[in-house]
């Protein structure tokens, strides 16, 4: 059940996630930016990367997890991980740049994909708590 629940938040429509919203955490050990429980960015303050989650549940074992935003398109190769798929991107990565353009992002895996809002979310402190220092 609770795959099934996990599924619909992260692909069905957008307003049907309007009250999800953007939540960002930052600590000494772990950085968060998630939306909902399908969508998360993490990563180790100062690594330089940038892991980022997406609920699909019975993802093939590796499919390609695909992001639109700013009208750039951007694909990477995942690898599936319990109930989604997860990449690893370096923190200046140029999905970041478009994603702090503001608007609409479509995220799409395995046929399916949604519309997440921009709105709320802190792209930027994202970036500055997982880069590497100067």
């Amino acid at each position: 059940m609770r795959f099934f629940i996990a599924f619909l938040a992260l692909f069905t429509p957008v307003f049907a996630q309007a009250e999800t919203g953007w939540k960002f955490a930052s600590g000494e050990e772990a950085v968060f930016l998630h939306y909902g429980d399908g969508l998360g960015f993490f990563c180790t303050p100062g690594m330089g990367t940038v892991g980022i989650y997406a609920e699909v549940p019975q993802a093939a074992a590796t499919e390609t997890l695909s992001f639109t935003a700013a009208g750039q398109r951007f694909s990477y190769p995942s690898v599936s991980v319990q109930t989604g798929l997860q990449i690893r991107v370096a923190a200046d990565d140029p999905l970041f740049s478009a994603m702090a353009m503001g608007g609409v992002m479509q995220v799409e895996a395995g046929g399916a994909g949604v519309d997440v809002p921009l709105n709320g979310a802190d792209v930027a402190g994202l970036q500055r708590a997982c880069a590497p220092p100067p």
